[in-house]
């Protein structure tokens, strides 16, 4: 069991190496386009992966607003410029959380564990919208050259791993699974790379905000 969890956690941290790196395209080619596709990637990997993780049901429809969410947010983030690039964020949130009651809702009286599924569903879509912050900052690492900011960047990306590592562990405990589902959640090496994306994209928001003071 130990060596599972090992393994299971070292596939975490590799997912958040590798979403690193894909972050790094756009500061290497300077382009906005590589940001939006690397973003799209994560968002998309992510949104696809996070109901395995936290129960979130129904998965499909659930992963399609978690999807939707990011990429609203994120696209607003990559039009507008830096000091402006957040502004819509809360909207997208906002929606996304009242888009995912309404999915519940159509669940029909008899679905179980809708609660749970809300529950499990709220930190999915601040997870996929916090990519937004990596939208914002990017543009303006590749601009300003501001080495300050990657290096506050880079300690938001590891306690963004850090994270990832507690989500991870509260993934092998069923969280988000509701009393009439099953007993626990798949913890195999899907859901470490779940929250291996998890750590990286939540690390946006603080990174876009720091980055902003430091530079």
């Amino acid at each position: 069991m130990r060596q599972d969890v090992g393994v299971r956690s070292l596939s975490s941290v590799l997912a958040a190496v590798v979403a690193l790196l894909l972050l790094a395209v756009p500061l290497v080619v300077h382009g906005t386009p590589a940001a939006a596709l690397a973003l799209a990637v994560l968002v998309g990997l992510f949104s696809g992966l996070w109901p395995r993780v936290s129960g979130l049901r129904p998965w499909i429809p659930s992963s399609a607003v978690l999807a939707l969410a990011g990429a609203a947010a994120t696209g607003i983030a990559l039009v507008r410029v830096p000091a402006e690039a957040l502004d819509w964020w809360p909207a997208c949130v906002a929606v996304a959380v009242l888009v995912l009651f309404a999915v519940q809702l159509l669940r029909g009286n008899d679905a179980e564990g809708k609660v749970a599924a809300l529950a499990a569903g709220l930190p999915g879509v601040l997870l996929s919208t916090a990519g937004a912050g990596w939208a914002a900052t990017l543009p303006a690492l590749v601009s300003d050259a501001a080495w300050p900011g990657y290096a506050v960047a880079a300690a938001c990306v590891v306690a963004g791993v850090a994270v990832a590592l507690v989500l991870h562990a509260a993934s092998r405990n069923g969280w988000g699974v509701g009393q009439g589902e099953a007993a626990a959640v798949p913890a195999d090496r899907w859901s470490a790379v779940a929250v291996g994306l998890a750590g990286v994209l939540g690390a946006g928001l603080p990174a876009a905000l720091l980055v902003q003071v430091v530079a």
